[in-house]
């Protein structure tokens, strides 16, 4: 289609520098030869003629912009201040009937008396100049582009020249542009009846990018559990402070010796893998305790803050099947009918401190935790220790913390955010406040 006088669309690709006052500063990167299997098509479909060869040029370029902004139509600039309004969908010999039609009917220039007076200041804003994106035959630096593709024969091949708006865009963004218009000139022109949208505008650069970017695959023993992390952390820094809190300190050995005696409880209750226990407590020593004592028994913990009202604790409870519910003695009521051990009585806690005979592998459940419930009922999201494991080790690799440091836990453990906290330190020999 032809550009309608009243009508200055732009089209652009994405800028890498937000638009300032700085006036545009014209780059031009080094001359890049076309392959000569390329060059040879190029010539063999445009019959040697620079009109049919400048369509070709033209029509790649409207293929690109069309897969860099997705729009309905694009507009762009040809040699000699001539503009066009683009389907940019199809095929390459679609796109080669478009932009035959639409150059011959183009306007040369757009005039100031074409331009209604509420148009002005979008115009204005939109470009310097008539287009924003030129391409074709031979192109010098036209007034105004962003970016522009210029394509020259030379030594009995075709060269490709792309200039750029430096004030608008990086050299690394159009050395990429440059790469895509180029392969995607070469797979339109071996496939011109294939859509072009499907056309692959990867290039093996780019495919290297993307796998160093994903090659996140990292070794983290997968067959680790959290409470097994912390043990090892335990035998390694015993004296280290490992709880800081209004009641005092509690080394490594004092909270593996502690939170084996609960454990040794638990497993009389009957905890074993999978198996539920909830948590009614405040952040306190204790509840880091009942923790590490429900993991090591081989359980799951069920984190309930005793801030939620009574309804939202009694369908945690019922919907989890928590079989057993630590709390803090104040907390028990909470509880309803399930059965309640007391993290604050020393009754709850066996006579044997050393380790409870392992129970769960990398594979059994960790933590349950409920959504807010803000889209209809809380729903229970089960994670495994392989998971945790994965997430800690990532922590440490990224952001290492040793002995000397400390976390503070100020999360609310009803909240997933609130794992890192509870155990990050723990296997580390770092201390939680």
């Amino acid at each position: 289609m032809s550009l309608s006088p009243l009508a200055v669309p732009t089209t652009s690709f994405p800028a890498d520098f937000a638009p300032g006052n700085e006036p545009a500063a014209a780059a031009v990167l080094d001359p890049i030869r076309v392959p000569t299997e390329l060059g040879t098509r190029l010539e063999r479909i445009s019959r040697g003629q620079d009109e049919l060869l400048q369509v070709v040029l033209a029509a790649a370029a409207v293929a690109l912009l069309g897969r860099y902004t997705r729009s309905d139509e694009v507009f762009l600039g040809l040699p000699g201040g001539r503009v066009l309004l683009v389907d940019p969908a199809g095929s390459l010999r679609v796109l080669l009937g478009r932009v035959t039609t639409s150059s011959q009917n183009a306007p040369s220039q757009i005039a100031p008396s074409q331009i209604a007076p509420s148009q002005e200041a979008s115009v204005r804003g939109a470009s310097s100049g008539p287009a924003d994106v030129v391409a074709g035959l031979a192109v010098e630096p036209p007034l105004g582009a962003g970016v522009w593709f210029g394509t020259a024969r030379e030594d009995g091949g075709l060269v490709l020249t792309v200039g750029y708006d430096a004030s608008r865009y990086a050299e690394t963004s159009i050395r990429a542009l440059a790469r895509q218009y180029l392969t995607l000139l070469d797979a339109a022109t071996a496939e011109p009846d294939r859509p072009v949208a499907e056309l692959e505008l990867c290039t093996a650069e780019d495919t290297a990018v993307v796998a160093a970017a994903n090659a996140t695959e990292y070794a983290f023993g997968s067959g680790t559990t959290v409470h097994g992390l912390f043990a090892r952390q335990a035998a390694a820094t015993p004296d280290a402070p490992a709880l800081v809190s209004g009641a005092g300190t509690l080394s490594y050995a004092d909270l593996d010796a502690r939170s084996n005696q609960l454990a040794h409880t638990l497993r009389e209750y009957g905890v074993g893998p999978d198996v539920v226990v909830a948590l009614l407590a405040e952040r306190s020593s204790e509840l880091m305790v009942g923790i590490l004592a429900v993991l090591k028994a081989g359980g799951c913990y069920l984190p309930v803050d005793p801030s939620y009202p009574p309804a939202r604790i009694d369908y945690l409870l019922t919907d989890s099947g928590a079989r057993l519910v630590l709390a803090q003695a104040r907390f028990a009521g909470l509880a309803g009918s399930t059965p309640v051990l007391a993290l604050d009585e020393p009754a709850s806690y066996a006579a044997k401190s050393g380790p409870v005979e392992p129970s769960s592998a990398a594979g059994d459940l960790a933590y349950l935790i409920y959504t807010s419930g803000s889209t209809g009922a809380p729903k229970g999201v089960l994670v495994e220790h392989r998971s945790v494991v994965n997430r800690l080790l990532w922590m440490q690799r990224a952001y290492p913390i040793a002995t000397g440091d400390v976390l503070l836990q100020k999360t609310s453990t009803s909240f997933d955010v609130s794992v890192w906290e509870l155990f990050w330190w723990a296997v580390t020999g770092a201390t939680l406040a």
